[in-house]
Parts: structure tokens; sequence; C-alpha cells
């Protein structure tokens, strides 16, 4: 029975240094694995913070060059259009109230052409509008002009932004 518990005991201090070995050589492997997550998590934090920029500078270059020209287009066409159309449309209904006042009714199956048309508003006039047309070359070029100025914008801008990130570690 002493020699079964000095085998065990034997046993037992030889697993106990061999796990404080292995933890000796593990624990290295360990502290390796987390700095390697940490460097993994802060790259990716920046990767996709340098893609919001970047979507963020497309998307103002977008509004500056695109959508306010275009609104600022269409504005100035409508506010040309709208006092003359306005007007026409004023005309026709204060030329169908007179005409209620005096009839007292409109029906659309029962009307007079020579009293008052009812289909007047209705009535779409063709708008005219000047269509450019621009042959594949010329926008092929002009995609071709472009692109590497875009392209260095936004190496630009990640530059910048990895120049940041270092000013904000140190």
């Amino acid at each position: 029975s002493t020699l079964i518990h000095k085998r065990t005991h034997t046993q037992k201090a030889k697993m106990k240094g061999e796990n404080q070995q292995v933890t000796e050589i593990i624990k290295p492997l360990l502290d390796e694995e987390n700095i390697f997550v940490e460097e993994l998590e802060r790259f990716l934090s920046q990767r996709d913070l340098t893609e919001l920029r970047r979507r963020e500078l497309l998307h103002k270059r977008w509004t500056e060059r695109v959508w306010f020209p275009l609104q600022k287009r269409l504005e100035e066409h409508v506010a040309g259009r709208h006092s003359a159309e306005a007007k026409r449309r004023q005309s026709l209904y204060s030329h169908y109230l007179h005409h209620c006042n005096t009839k007292g009714f409109v029906f659309l199956d029962t009307y007079d052409l020579k009293e008052y048309n009812p289909f007047l508003l209705n009535i779409k006039k063709p708008h005219c509008f000047k269509v450019i047309s621009v042959t594949s070359l010329n926008m092929d070029s002009l995609q071709l002009h472009h692109r590497p100025r875009e392209k260095r914008e936004a190496r630009s801008c990640e530059a910048d932004l990895h120049e940041w990130f270092a000013l904000s570690k140190s």
C-alpha cells in the first residue's frame, strides 16, 4: 500500500512538472496569438474607417459634380416655366369657378364646348427637352481621364488616415 501510495505520489509530481512545462511552452504562444488578434482588429478597424471615408468622399464628389448642377438646372427650368403655367392654370380655374357660379353645375356627360370645356386642365402640352448624346468614344475618354485622379485622391486620403493613426498611437 505504501509502494502504491509512493508511485501515485511520484506520478502526480511528474504530471505536475509536465503541466508546468507545457504551460511555460504554451504561454508565449498564447501571448503572441493575443497580440496578433489585437493587431488584426486594429487593422480591420482602420480599413473600415478608410473605406467609410472613401465612400464619404465619393458621395461628396458625386453630390458636387452631379447632383448640385442637375438640381440647379432643374430648378432654373421649373422657375422659368412655373410662372406661365401657373398663370394659365389660374385662368382655367377662374373660368371654371365663374362657369360653376353662373350655371350652378358642371357634368362631364352634359357639357357644351361653347360655354365651357372641362378637359382643358387635363391636356398635357408637349415639353421640349434638349437631349445631348455623348458618343461612347467620348464617354470612354472622359472615364479614362477621371479614374487616375480619383485613385490618386483615394490613395492620398488613405495615406492621411494612416498618418493620423500613427500620430494618435504616439
